[in-house]
């Protein structure tokens, strides 16, 4: 019963940015009064998703799981087996995390570079 509470916590958590990114048009063409799709709006739109998942599905849920390391850190008092398992997650987490900024990076950089030099613009 414990562990059932703070699920539905660290669930809101995560998903509350999540509608306030729904306020935002994430594919930018095609609608109703808007201008048909063109290669420049697919770009847009991958890198509404990319964003979305870097920004607004990663960055909580490394947040979670670094309160998670941290906590699992400062609970393991002496024990070395806790202590290491808390320094293993806490490193894996960052890893990861970095990863993901810098796969976001070079995709926004590329997408950057095709929409500027694109002559089908």
């Amino acid at each position: 019963m414990r562990r059932i509470i703070p699920l539905p916590l660290a669930l809101s958590l995560v998903l509350l940015p999540l509608s306030v990114f729904a306020q935002t048009q994430l594919i930018p063409c095609g609608g109703s009064g808007q201008n048909p799709c063109t290669f420049k709006d697919l770009a847009v739109l991958a890198q509404n998703v990319i964003k979305f998942f870097a920004f607004y599905i990663a960055t909580p849920l490394a947040t979670l799981a670094i309160m998670y390391a941290g906590f699992k850190y400062l609970t393991s008092l002496d024990k070395p087996g806790p202590r290491e398992e808390a320094k293993k997650i806490l490193w894996n987490v960052l890893i990861g995390f970095f990863w993901v900024l810098a796969a976001w990076l070079v995709i926004d950089t590329l997408l950057d570079v095709l929409l500027k030099s694109n002559p089908l613009n």
